[in-house]
């Protein structure tokens, strides 16, 4: 018969931490004898970790997988989330980015003035 253990998340997250970083295998990793969790544990831990939504995993949800401050997403289309089917390609979505940062470069450079409000036009018809 198994027994069974509750794990706290902190717990949970200690542990998965502890193996990532010891760059061993499953199975070693699991055999020492200061490791609580069993081998079809850990790797249940590790596959809801690496199954997230949005960048993120179920067990820290607030957490992206890149942690590139300069890294920007957008979310384009319609319907909840969901893609329409006209939805833009990558190359759309990056010549967008592309425009959008020329065009708030060019605003961050600008005094107030007439080409500042021009700008600050065009930017919202483009993000519009």
């Amino acid at each position: 018969m198994q027994g069974f253990k509750a794990y706290s998340q902190e717990s949970k997250l200690d542990i998965i931490t502890r193996f990532q970083q010891s760059g061993a295998t499953l199975i070693s990793f699991c055999s020492s004898p200061d490791i609580p969790v069993s081998t079809k544990t850990l790797g249940r831990w590790m596959r809801e970790l690496d199954g997230g939504t949005n960048g993120g995993s179920k067990m820290n949800p607030g957490k992206a997988e890149s942690e590139d401050p300069r890294m920007v997403c957008y979310t384009i289309g319609t319907g909840g989330g969901r893609k329409a089917e006209s939805g833009l390609g990558l190359e759309e979505m990056i010549a967008f980015q592309a425009d959008v940062h020329e065009c708030s470069t060019r605003l961050y450079r600008l005094s107030y003035t007439e080409g500042n409000r021009r700008m600050l036009a065009e930017l919202r018809r483009k993000l519009s």
